[in-house]
């Protein structure tokens, strides 16, 4: 049986990106995100040193997988993906375990 997948992204903004610009091009990779099989929902989180947190769960491994080969290089979150240090990220995909 396959498990959900949670997807974490790690990562810090480019210097002097604004914030609310950088939300309003995360709400459209959202609408993005949402046309692949598998997805069932994202937070996008910051803490107080700027270091923001991309989480995304996934129905299994494959369906996370499949959003990610054709992200980066999709025409809809260009601006999305140019607007952070790529530098500073760090992704990872874990097995969930419980739900509650």
């Amino acid at each position: 049986m396959s498990k959900q997948v949670t997807e974490v992204v790690e990562f810090r903004l480019k210097s002097g990106i604004d914030t609310a610009s950088f939300i309003k091009e995360a709400q459209k990779s959202t609408a993005f995100i949402k046309s692949f099989d598998g997805f069932l929902n994202r937070t996008l989180c910051v803490n107080e040193d700027d270091l923001w947190m991309d989480i995304a769960q996934w129905r299994d491994m494959a369906s996370a997988k499949a959003a990610g080969e054709g992200f980066m290089q999709a025409p809809e979150v260009q601006v999305f993906c140019e607007m952070i240090d790529m530098q500073t990220t760090k992704m990872q995909h874990l097995h969930v375990q419980l739900i509650s």
